[in-house]
C-alpha cells in the first residue's frame, strides 16, 4: 500500500505571541511496510517571485503507523516570509523514510496570500468648545 495524504490549509493567529501562520492539519498514513513510530515531515514554503529559492523550513513530527487522527502536517510563520508578501505561496511537503531519498508527499499552492490585519490608528476624538456667550 502506499501512503495516503490528506490536509486541511487553515490561517492561525497566536495573540499571546502576536504570531501568525499558515497551518496544515490533516493525516498522514505511511506504507503499510512502515513500522510504527513517529514520521517527520519537511516543508519549503517558496514563491515564484523568487524564482522557487526557499523563503522558509519547517519540520513536523506525526504518528506514522497508524493514522487515526488530523494532526498538525506543517506549519508556516508568516512573520518570516518577505514584505512585500507573496501573493501565492507553494508548499512542498516531504519526507525521507530511513535509508530512502525523499519522497514529495504533496505540493500545495496556496493563493491570495496577504499580511496580517493592521489595525487603523485612533482617531482623536475632538473636544467641543464651549459656547460663547
Amino acid at each position: 500500500m502506499a501512503s495516503s495524504f490528506t490536509a486541511t490549509i487553515n490561517r492561525t493567529s497566536d495573540r499571546t505571541s502576536d504570531r501568525t501562520s499558515l497551518d496544515i492539519t490533516g493525516t498522514y498514513t505511511a506504507p503499510s511496510t512502515a513500522s510504527a513510530g513517529q514520521t517527520t515531515i519537511h516543508t519549503v514554503a517558496s514563491a515564484s517571485a523568487t524564482n522557487g529559492t526557499a523563503l522558509t523550513e519547517s519540520d513536523s513530527t506525526v504518528p506514522t503507523r497508524p493514522a487515526t487522527a488530523p494532526a498538525l502536517l506543517a506549519s508556516v510563520d508568516m512573520g518570516r516570509l518577505p514584505t512585500p508578501m507573496p501573493g501565492a505561496l507553494t508548499l512542498t511537503l516531504t519526507t525521507a523514510p530511513t535509508g530512502c531519498s525523499p519522497v514529495t508527499l504533496a505540493t500545495i499552492v496556496v493563493v491570495g496570500i496577504t499580511g496580517p490585519a493592521t489595525s487603523a490608528p485612533p482617531i482623536p476624538s475632538t473636544t467641543p468648545s464651549p459656547p460663547s456667550g
